[in-house]
């Protein structure tokens, strides 16, 4: 019932299935055998390359079987890419559906659209699409497997000799030994003052408490640590576990991290103006997704939408009693609501829409976003005190990356400002606005021109003077008294 005209469009499509099934069977294939082969030249491993030949042809034939049947012409798969490709406005997809009615009506509909099939030329019907992929699997896997090839047939060579010192003895160096950690009074009083920051802070309850958990056994182990390099591998250690509580409390994080390889658009903007934790951001996504969505008639759009926040719903690991998934939850369902029922007028979606977007959606942000802006701003906070406490830069923890840090998969990107900090009642705590004079600005200036906000230069200030404790500069008479001074300019304001 289908014609010959959509017959030929599905022998070649079918003959594009079976020659990217083979490419990814010979793809990974190759891929696993270069991987063994790798692995038994660099670790000199045991093992019989024949499992590993049996193990790469059952690999390959498993992708080989999944992406025959992924690009498998099925009829009705087949009627909506024919109508996508060649613009036909779903012709063939009603075509497909009443394949078997009878009417006069839909007997035209059938011999309209299998004309146009019948004469259409194969080259406009996007066959072959995505073949760049496939190609460049197989050139990636062949250059793998040549390489270990190479690789494999180094390591069958006898290694040479070690070289020997004058007595005959292996001459092996002697790494230079490590320093010893010094604690002092700075770094016992820096972190309990940073517990007493975080125990009267904003942040979120649970998470507050595995941070100060953290923190204390920082403190403890300060007495105990003998070694600079033990002591900087503890503390990076405590600022990744600082960063992983946070990111799994803030839940906008997990979201994020799923949506953002979402193909929607509007929903991968959305994701990393919630990962901002800028409400400014969030209002004007959402403001610009509920302008764009609804043109004429738009449900696919919507409906588009709605599926890839129900896979991020589904797929994200959010908890279903976790805020975030409430707020979204709701989304979902107005949008369901509104493609689940086709008959209503478009005065009536643009009003859904409006609910969705402005009461569910941007009203349920607002009730959530302050609070995990405020343990985020804690976690700058922590990670930076710390880092200032044990003279830490950002390169230490690069060097000291294992992989196992959650913060290392965030995006690159700048978190906008917000002007919402994560202490007191709301208010940024770097101390005053007042206006200052700083010589080292712009040295050689006029007066005018070297004046600014106290809160841009104190955090200059405090390392400074952090660093002449650390040199033992400044008497503890006076260091006590800086600490104090410090310790106020960071203390928000009291309630009273």
């Amino acid at each position: 019932m289908m014609g010959e005209g959509f017959g030929r469009f599905r022998k070649k499509y079918l003959i594009d299935a079976i020659v990217k099934a083979t490419l990814a069977f010979f793809s990974i294939t190759l891929l696993v055998v270069g991987a063994f082969l790798i692995v038994i030249a660099k670790d000199k491993m045991e093992f019989d390359i024949a499992y590993a030949v049996l193990i790469a042809l059952a690999s390959g034939l498993l992708l080989g079987i999944i992406t025959f049947f992924a690009s498998f012409p099925y009829h009705k798969r087949l009627a909506k890419r024919l109508d996508k490709d060649m613009d036909l406005k779903e012709k063939v997809q009603t075509m497909y559906a009443f394949r078997d009615d009878e009417g006069e009506l839909k007997a035209l509909q059938r011999e309209d659209t299998q004309a146009i099939l019948s004469s259409a030329p194969l080259r406009f019907t996007g066959l072959f699409k995505g073949w760049i992929v496939y190609a460049v699997a197989i050139m990636v896997s062949f250059a793998v497997f040549t390489m270990s090839l190479v690789m494999w047939a180094s390591s069958m060579e006898e290694p040479p000799a070690p070289p020997q010192s004058s007595s005959g003895e292996p001459d092996v160096p002697n790494d230079e030994p490590d320093d010893e950690f010094e604690v002092t009074n700075h770094h016992r009083i820096a972190l309990e003052a940073l517990i007493k920051e975080v125990e009267k802070s904003n942040m979120q309850d649970d998470a507050k408490e595995l941070v100060i958990a953290e923190l204390t056994l920082l403190l403890a182990k300060v007495d105990e640590v003998k070694l600079n390099s033990e002591m900087k591998d503890y503390v990076v250690r405590v600022i990744k576990n600082v960063r992983s509580i946070v990111n799994i409390v803030n839940t906008t994080y997990a979201f994020h991290m799923y949506a953002k390889d979402s193909p929607n658009e509007s929903l991968k903007k959305l994701s990393l103006a919630m990962f901002s934790l800028n409400m400014g951001a969030i209002e004007a996504q959402l403001t610009e997704i509920r302008a764009t969505i609804y043109v004429e008639d738009s449900r696919v759009e919507i409906e588009n939408l709605k599926d890839e926040l129900g896979a991020v719903l589904k797929n994200a690991g959010i908890n279903e009693s976790d805020k975030l998934y409430e707020v979204t939850k709701n989304l979902h369902d107005d949008l369901a609501d509104i493609v689940d029922h086709p008959t209503y007028t478009e005065s009536g979606i643009n009003k859904l829409l409006d609910t969705a977007f402005n009461a569910t959606a941007l009203n349920g942000l607002k009730s959530l976003i302050p609070q995990q802006k405020n343990n985020e701003d804690v976690k700058v906070y922590v990670v930076d005190e710390l880092m200032r406490i044990f003279d830490l830069t950002e390169e230490d923890l690069l060097e000291k990356d294992n992989g196992d840090d959650v913060e290392s998969e965030e995006p690159e990107q700048e978190r906008p400002e917000t002007g919402d900090a994560g202490f007191g009642e709301g208010s940024t705590v770097v101390g005053s606005d007042d206006i200052v004079i700083d010589p080292e600005l712009n040295p050689g200036s006029d007066i005018d021109s070297i004046r600014v906000k106290y809160s841009e230069v104190i955090g200059r200030y405090d390392g400074k003077i952090t660093a002449m404790l650390q040199e033992g500069e400044i008497s503890e008479e006076l260091a006590e008294i800086l600490r104090k001074y410090f310790s106020v300019l960071k203390t928000p304001p009291s309630e009273n």
